[in-house]
């Protein structure tokens, strides 16, 4: 038997564990290495190579691009020669086993396969013999239910919903500097996302099986995996965006917000936004995002069956996920490229606390909006309850989702204003011209500090005081105001600072300015009346006596040129 030094890869702490136990009753299997896939090519290429032969077992989940485990590959040769990788996946469709092969992966070891098949496996390897099963080796399967698919269809949805929160929580660790209450928090929000990740792949199936012959016949394929679909009794792995159902909410409400991104935005509200400094195309791309990962947080909170009265108490989460989401998925696209020595996850954690408190909590009605997104409740406007399907309650959700999308892409653009604002490749590449210059950029800065104090200081505390809300919407591909009167009179009462005192000066001056008014009146009044009743009757006698005095010295000065 062939020595062999193993290095296990993947993402599942529980397979990877159990695999290790195993082997370590093996005697010519050495585990020397496990990690993840984000850390591997690193790690394996500080072990100093061995004479034994080196082994990457490594597991694929299903819900990993393949275009992403072959890059690992392809950096795993470039960094370690001579090491051999064997896939540890879900069954797979022959069109991504095609795809392994051809990026010289020597094995392929079906999930659930016994501990002696897995050795054979990499002992085939390690003699340096090509391991892939044949077509007949597949697993049989039989045709699922409605139901089963139904099943299925959820855990991928759920199972893509644990990924993407995996993610930035796996970033967020890798801080050496990170104190140790957040270091213990993080860890067991990890722990507890892998323990149900394991949970939900053991209980459902990995794998679907095509309806029908006739099925797929009708409707062309869109991909490969829709190829080699068409063939009878064969496994199509499922990808997440296929797994997706349509969402229950208004749809027209959606299609109405698509039609207004179709042009580029116009900013129209008689203030700086934050927006304003991307390129027309760019901010269409942008609202894009938002709108789309608001669709996708909307389809998983349809699995978690949460009641309506629940929605508002988990609405700050909710929000910071969509911004979360659509950072990530926006910046990624040109942050990759402008600080590699940085993770743009990173960021995202640093800065959320501060955004979620200064923007995301500060959008009004986004309890309101997900329950009638996701449950068809009723929208109360002006103390009038409207039905889901109501004209009224159509306009003022679609008023309410504009300003969550406005008001999430605005806090978006802070975190790149914040952090990425001077680098060149980022104004070559979002940037509108106006803003290529670093003075441009400190000005909107600038214009941007000072509306946001004022804001914050005179605007809200006066929005507040006066019961409404100041929103943000379009009209046509224009970005304008908007307004809707509320009762406010919690947050009155919370005010403090100088935000109370400038509502004790509204309300004093709404107390004082009627009775200054009506002083000054009474003393204008009786001024103008001593003026015209008194000295104005006054001066016209004066004037009366001086043109009598004139007329009667006219008389006497004739009256002796005669004599």
């Amino acid at each position: 038997m062939t020595n062999i030094n193993l290095y296990l890869i993947g993402d599942d702490p529980v397979i990877q564990i159990g695999l290790e136990a195993v082997f370590a009753d093996i005697p010519n299997i050495n585990v020397v290495l496990r990690t993840q896939r984000s850390a591997a090519v690193e790690r394996i290429r500080r072990q100093a190579t061995s004479d034994p032969v080196e082994i990457a077992l490594l597991e694929w989940s299903m819900q990993a691009e393949p275009s992403q485990i072959l890059q690992l590959c392809d950096r795993l040769f470039q960094n370690r020669p001579g090491l051999k990788i064997v896939l540890f996946c879900d069954p797979i469709d022959s069109q991504y086993l095609a795809a392994a092969r051809s990026a010289q992966i020597q094995g392929y070891c079906p999930k659930g396969s016994n501990i002696e098949t897995i050795c054979s496996t990499l002992e085939q390897v390690a003699e340096d013999r090509l391991c892939w099963p044949n077509r007949r080796d597949r697993p049989t399967t039989v045709k699922i239910s409605i139901t089963a698919r139904w099943l299925y269809n959820n855990a991928q949805a759920g199972l893509n919903q644990i990924d993407r929160q995996l993610l930035p929580i796996e970033q967020h660790l890798e801080n050496e500097d990170l104190p140790m209450a957040d270091w213990l928090f993080w860890t067991g929000r990890r722990r507890e996302l892998k323990v149900t990740r394991w949970l939900v792949n053991q209980l459902l199936p990995p794998y679907i099986l095509a309806e029908s012959e006739a099925e797929t016949n009708t409707s062309p394929p869109s991909n490969p995996a829709s190829v080699s679909g068409s063939q009878p009794n064969a496994l199509v792995p499922q990808t997440p965006t296929e797994a997706t159902s349509s969402l229950t909410v208004p749809q027209s409400l959606f299609e109405k917000t698509r039609s207004q991104l179709q042009f580029d935005p116009v900013n129209r509200t008689q203030t700086v936004l934050p927006l304003d400094i991307l390129k027309p195309e760019k901010q269409r791309e942008l609202l894009y995002i938002v709108l789309r990962e608001t669709q996708n947080v909307l389809e998983e909170l349809r699995f978690l069956t949460l009641p309506p009265d629940e929605i508002a108490g988990r609405q700050g989460a909710i929000v910071r996920e969509i911004w979360q989401n659509a950072t990530l998925d926006f910046y990624s696209k040109y942050y990759t490229v402008a600080r590699e020595d940085d993770l743009i996850v990173d960021v995202v954690m640093q800065d959320s606390p501060t955004i979620q408190k200064n923007f995301l909590d500060k959008i009004p009605f986004v309890g309101e909006l997900l329950a009638y997104l996701l449950f068809d409740t009723e929208l109360t406007i002006d103390r009038v309850a409207y039905r889901s399907e109501s004209p009224e309650a159509q306009e003022r959700a679609l008023l309410l989702l504009n300003n969550l999308m406005l008001q999430i892409a605005n806090a978006m653009m802070q975190l790149l204003l914040n952090h990425f604002a001077e680098l060149e490749i980022v104004k070559q590449r979002l940037y509108t011209p106006r803003y290529q210059s670093s003075r441009q950029i400190a000005r909107l800065r600038n214009e941007l500090s000072w509306h946001y104090r004022q804001n914050a200081y005179i605007e809200e505390p006066l929005a507040i005081f006066e019961s409404r809300y100041e929103l943000l919407t379009f009209q046509g591909n224009a970005i304008v105001p908007g307004m809707i009167r509320a009762s406010r009179l919690g947050e009155l009462t919370q005010l403090q600072g100088i935000p109370w005192f400038v509502t004790i000066l509204l309300e004093t001056r709404d107390a004082i300015a009627p009775r200054v008014r009506a002083v000054v009146s009474f003393v204008g009044r009786g001024a103008i009346y001593l003026l015209v009743q008194v000295v104005g009757r006054a001066i016209g006698l004066v004037g009366r006596g001086i043109l009598q005095g004139f007329g009667n010295a006219l008389q006497e000065t004739r009256y002796g040129k005669r004599r």
